[in-house]
């Protein structure tokens, strides 16, 4: 994972944990992911979207091991974007 993203590098971070919890089972995580991507209009909307998101599945325990690893940096990382 690339630490100080920029909004496309986000964006692609995204995907990749959507197909990661697809691929683990985590349908309705994933679906709630590609939703904040797809219905956002705005960069900005799209970020609070994700990370709304990011912030109900960290607590959810629903994951954990790489998934929560890379949920918990991309939230990080999303904070960052969103207070420039």
């Amino acid at each position: 994972m690339v630490f100080n993203m920029n909004i496309e590098d986000i964006y692609e971070e995204v995907r990749e944990l959507i197909l990661m919890l697809g691929s683990q089972g985590f349908l309705e995580w994933s679906e709630k992911l590609k939703e904040s991507l797809e219905f956002g209009f705005t960069a900005s909307e799209i970020l609070m979207g994700l990370r709304f998101n990011l912030e109900k599945l960290i607590n959810s325990k629903d994951v954990d091991g790489e998934i929560l690893k890379r949920s918990r940096q991309l939230h990080s990382e999303i904070e960052k974007a969103l207070t420039v």
